[in-house]
């Protein structure tokens, strides 16, 4: 009696997993068999080609999910970038000192420092000074500064004239922020998981 129990039971377990096995391998396989399309668009956005690419079912809702995409990257481009006028980092650079609550902006800014701070400058959000000099915002691109204007915008750059007092943004000895080495990724990575 015990040794029927026990193959009864065991035929039984055998049972259900090969009723599991088939219903996953049917289930992948009316994954695979349904028309699923590659959607692609590339358009201007972060001052560069922007292309989103995946995989969907739906053409409709694909086209759709692409335009918030698209959206999503122009909202938070026109809260970072130093090319948008009224940005939050703009306001930032002419006001010398704001109060940030958005969080996208106030985490962007945390992290520029941290990385600034872990590469000894090698990655400097403040250098926007120095970044104009050679005119690439503007119908005098590719001018080459002098050395004097050079040796000036140096002395008002640098990450160690940004101050972060928890949401308090302090931009000592006149410095200006260009997130632009840092933004574009951190604003891919939002869209990644929108």
């Amino acid at each position: 009696k015990y040794w029927e129990k026990e193959v009864l039971i065991s035929m039984k377990f055998h049972n259900i997993l090969l009723i599991s096995v088939l219903s996953i391998l049917i289930f992948i396989q009316g994954c695979f068999s349904k028309n699923y399309e590659k959607i692609s668009d590339t358009r201007l956005a972060l001052g560069t080609a922007l292309t989103i690419t995946f995989f969907s079912y739906d053409k409709k809702e694909a086209k759709t999910i692409l335009n918030q995409c698209y959206d999503l990257a122009k909202s938070l481009e026109n809260k970072v970038s130093c090319r948008v006028e009224d940005s939050i980092i703009s306001k930032l650079n002419r006001e010398k000192s704001l109060t940030i609550y958005d969080d996208f902006v106030y985490n962007l800014l945390i992290e520029s420092i941290k990385y600034s701070k872990e590469t000894e400058g090698a990655f400097d959000p403040a250098l926007y000074n120095l970044i104009t000099l050679w005119g690439f915002d503007s119908d005098k691109a590719n001018r080459v500064p002098a050395p004097e204007e050079i040796k000036t915008a140096l002395s008002c750059s640098g990450y160690k004239n940004v101050i972060i007092n928890e949401n308090k943004v302090i931009l000592k000895n006149n410095a200006s922020l260009d997130l632009g080495g840092i933004a574009k990724g951190r604003i891919i990575s939002e869209i990644r998981n929108f």
